[in-house]
């Protein structure tokens, strides 16, 4: 059964943005006050406002989600016993540089599961195509 997520995070980051937004709108408007503005200076106002409102939502999730990281304690990885273990195939290939030794190796190795070990041989001799001599 999958564990059911918690949403306290977001709601606490909702909250302290909001409460953050009412307070930061509330000192502006009393700072500014006994001041006159054209539409031009309110409607910059205005959007220098709501972006400092959205980057406090931004620096808040950063905030919340970096002490949340720092207190929250790692799992132990859960290792499962292996049941049963996959077949390994191994393939041996050659062609005229066949080397016994590295052959008896191959088939010397223990592997509880199921092993195959594959020998394709390229070679000349093999074909019964006599090998070229260089000079």
């Amino acid at each position: 059964m999958k564990p059911r997520t918690s949403q306290v995070m977001a709601y606490i980051l909702i909250c302290c943005t909001t409460v953050f937004a009412i307070i930061y709108i509330g000192c502006l408007a009393r700072a500014l006050q006994t001041t006159e503005f054209t539409i031009l200076t309110l409607a910059l106002l205005l959007f220098k406002t709501t972006v400092e409102i959205l980057c406090s939502f931004y620096g808040f999730s950063f905030l919340f989600t970096s002490i949340a990281y720092f207190f929250m304690r790692e799992r132990e990885p859960v290792i499962e016993g292996i049941s049963e273990y996959p077949p390994v195939g191994i393939i041996y290939l050659c062609c005229n540089d066949f080397d016994s030794t590295a052959l008896r190796s191959l088939a010397s190795l223990q592997y509880p599961g199921k092993l195959h070990l594959i020998v394709h041989d390229d070679s000349n001799l093999a074909k019964g195509v006599p090998q070229e001599s260089t000079p």
